[in-house]
């Protein structure tokens, strides 16, 4: 992908942006990969020398890798932190990288930071519960026995005010959501506010 700054954004934002170091490491495809519609991911591997991108089409893409960041700093005994998956499937390489593992003595929960507006919390995201399933098969795969899976959901339009008058909204502005662990279809999120 290349990227453009045509409305003369700061070249150090420019640069920030472009910056990006993302890499699925040596494998085929990503476990994000795998959630796109198969005609768009291929287009998008085809043609991604071609893809243009504004800088200022990616403030929030640059704002989310800020947060992953920050939080890679958090590191505590018991958590592992950004670590990358790799498995074999129908002759192609899958890999994820899972931000948090919570290490219990029952298995691991993984954890994946979102950052994000209230209403997608509010109305959770079919992907959520692909990717960390996705996730979960890496980890067995690699005979990691996961146990929960849980989105910890960062709210960059949280309104105090609206938690106050609307019940459904969230209550906080980081919300642990759980996702269910190997089931088919939408699930029902259940926010965790305690946490």
């Amino acid at each position: 992908m290349k990227y453009s700054n045509d409305t003369g954004l700061p070249e150090v934002f420019a640069k920030a942006v472009m910056r990006d170091t993302y890499t699925r490491g040596k494998a085929d495809i990503s476990a994000t990969g795998l959630l796109k519609p198969p005609r768009q991911a291929f287009l998008a591997y085809q043609h991604d020398h071609e893809i243009v991108v504004d800088v200022s089409k990616q403030v929030w893409s640059l704002f989310g890798r800020a947060v992953h960041n920050v939080l890679e700093q958090g590191t505590v005994d018991g958590y592992i932190l950004e670590q990358r998956y790799f498995a074999k499937s129908c002759g192609w390489t899958v890999s994820g990288q899972i931000d948090v593992q919570r290490l219990d003595p029952q298995g691991i929960t993984l954890m994946d930071w979102k950052t994000r507006k209230a209403y997608a919390v509010m109305n959770g995201r079919e992907s959520d519960e692909q990717q960390l399933n996705i996730y979960a098969w890496l980890m067995r795969k690699n005979d990691k026995e996961v146990i929960q899976l849980q989105i910890v959901n960062i709210i960059r339009d949280h309104s105090s005010f609206e938690a106050e008058r609307n019940p459904s909204y969230p209550q906080r502005e980081v919300v642990v959501t759980d996702i269910d662990l190997n089931k088919k279809g939408l699930s029902k999120k259940k926010y965790n506010h305690t946490k």
